[in-house]
């Protein structure tokens, strides 16, 4: 994302400075200023539209299990299962009750629960980055 506003903010400028001089500049920037506060409120307070399409995933007593094979993760939700190769991880980080999954950029965040730190040392074996 911070590259995504550091482009969008260059384009506003660019594009602001060229339409209206130091002004266009100014209101470029702040439109970005204001989207990007936009977004991080609807990530940090999601609607409850947000929860409402989470609930079947992660509902009290839901099962989640994960299966460590020799070339890949595979983790069981209650609506899907997953199988996450070791060769496309590229972190995970373990936070006070989440597991944060890294495939590339994208985390996917998972229960603590599921990766105990047994199965993060096996991970560090495998020469995936964990960090607590």
């Amino acid at each position: 994302m911070t590259v995504a506003v550091a482009l969008l903010s260059t384009e506003a400028s660019v594009i602001g400075w060229m339409a209206a001089g130091a002004k266009g500049v100014a209101i470029g920037l702040f439109g970005i200023a204001l989207m990007s506060g936009l977004a991080y409120l609807y990530v940090t307070f999601p609607p409850p539209r947000v929860h409402k399409a989470l609930r079947p995933h992660t509902f009290p007593g839901a099962r989640f299990a994960a299966n460590f094979a020799s070339d890949a993760v595979t983790v069981e939700t209650a609506t899907s299962i997953c199988c996450y190769p070791y060769a496309n991880l590229t972190r995970i980080t373990t936070h006070d009750a989440m597991t944060l999954l890294y495939l590339g950029r994208a985390p996917m965040v998972f229960p603590q629960e599921l990766f105990p730190p047994e199965m993060q040392q096996a991970l560090r074996d495998k020469g995936i980055q964990v960090t607590p």
